[in-house]
C-alpha cells in the first residue's frame, strides 16, 4: 500500500478475502461478483509503525469491463471500496471522493488459467480523508492518493469469458 503523493509504503504481510460470482452465461459485466470480506495482516509503516485497516461498504463489487479471449485476461474494476487505516496516534480513510463515501474504485484483472486476481496501481481513484496524526517521515495528508497491489489466488479457479 502506498501514499503515490509522498511515497511513504505501507507494507501489509498478507491479505486475504471472500468473493462470489454469479453463474450462468450472457451476465451482464456490472456487479459480476461481490468481494464479502478483505482483511489484511501484519502492516507497518514508516519508521516500523504498525497499522490496522478495517474494510468498510462492504460488499465490494467486482466488475468485468473487457475480456481478451487470445490471454483468457479479463479487466475490469473493483467498486464500493472504502478503508480506515489506524495505529498509534494515526488514523485515516480511504475512500474515493470523501471519507465514508463507499465509493472507491481500483482497476484489476483475473487470469483465467492462473486464478489470479491481481489488483492494479494504476486506473483507480483512491485517496486518504479524515487524516488524523499522521505526521511521520512525511506523513499521509488529507487528499493524497493511494494505491495498493495484492494479487488473490482464486479457489477454486474460475472461467470469466466475453459475451
Amino acid at each position: 500500500m502506498k501514499d503515490t503523493t509522498t511515497g511513504n509504503l505501507l507494507t501489509c504481510t498478507s491479505s486475504s478475502t471472500s468473493a462470489t460470482l454469479k453463474k450462468g452465461t450472457g451476465l451482464s459485466g456490472t456487479a459480476l461478483g461481490s468481494i464479502t470480506k478483505v482483511s489484511f495482516s501484519d502492516c507497518t509503516g514508516p519508521l516500523g509503525v504498525t497499522f490496522t485497516y478495517t474494510s468498510h461498504g462492504l460488499p465490494w463489487k467486482l466488475n468485468a469491463v473487457s475480456y481478451d479471449s487470445s490471454t483468457g485476461v479479463t479487466t475490469g474494476t473493483i467498486t464500493g471500496i472504502d478503508l480506515t487505516l489506524s495505529g498509534p496516534s494515526c488514523s485515516a480513510d480511504v475512500d474515493g471522493t470523501g471519507a465514508s463515501k463507499d465509493n472507491g474504485k481500483v482497476d484489476a484483472t483475473y487470469t483465467n488459467s492462473t486464478g489470479v486476481l491481481k489488483v492494479l496501481t494504476t486506473g483507480g481513484n483512491l485517496h486518504f480523508y479524515d487524516v488524523i496524526g499522521c505526521g511521520f517521515t512525511g506523513g499521509i495528508n488529507n487528499g493524497d492518493t493511494f494505491t495498493f497491489n495484492p494479487t488473490y489466488t482464486v479457489t477454486p479457479k474460475q472461467t470469466v469469458t466475453g459475451s
